[in-house]
């Protein structure tokens, strides 16, 4: 047995960032392309997570080189530092079309999240937190905290593709 000494639930305040940009154009062709392949391979996650769409696995995108110049690009851009770094943890792509939809959720594991636009739809990424709707636009990327939550309605004649990738901060022990 043990006695509770002390117990409190509260919300706690905390700084968040969050990031709207539009890069250069480039070949987002490539991308649909590769998102194609990767819904019909066996490991894909199409309607097994937050994401009620067809989806690659989580790891697909995350050793593509043409993704890392990317964010590495937009990182630098936005002079995003850290004590110890970041490092892509996750990267995979989504096509959502008539009637898919995300939950609303975070991605509290890990530090940082964010999605990349391949496709214009007039359906918003909202984000309740922070009273924002973001509408995707080709070549729009977000940057954000994993832990803000974020989804959207159902999508309605159309076909949104999207890259979504996770950072984590690496630690002073990781070296």
């Amino acid at each position: 047995m043990f006695k509770i000494i002390t117990h409190f639930e509260k919300p706690v305040k905390k700084q968040i960032f969050f990031y709207e940009a539009c890069l250069e154009p480039f070949d987002e062709n490539y991308f649909i392309e590769k998102i194609e392949e990767g819904i019909k391979e066996n490991n894909n996650f199409n309607y097994k997570t937050n994401v009620q769409g067809e989806m690659t696995s989580f790891n697909f995108f995350i050793e593509d080189n043409f993704l890392e110049k990317i964010l590495k690009n937009f990182l630098k851009e936005i002079k995003f530092q850290t004590p110890c770094g970041i490092q892509l943890k996750d990267a995979w792509g989504i096509k959502m079309s008539d009637g898919c939809y995300t939950d609303f959720h975070d991605h509290g594991e890990v530090s940082y999240s964010g999605v990349l636009y391949l496709s214009k739809c007039s359906t918003p990424l909202i984000l309740p937190e922070i009273d924002k709707k973001i509408y995707p636009e080709k070549y729009k990327i977000l940057f954000f905290n994993g832990f803000l939550t974020h989804g959207t309605e159902k999508i309605k004649n159309e076909v949104k593709y999207a890259l979504a990738f996770n950072f984590i901060e690496r630690k002073k022990w990781d070296k």
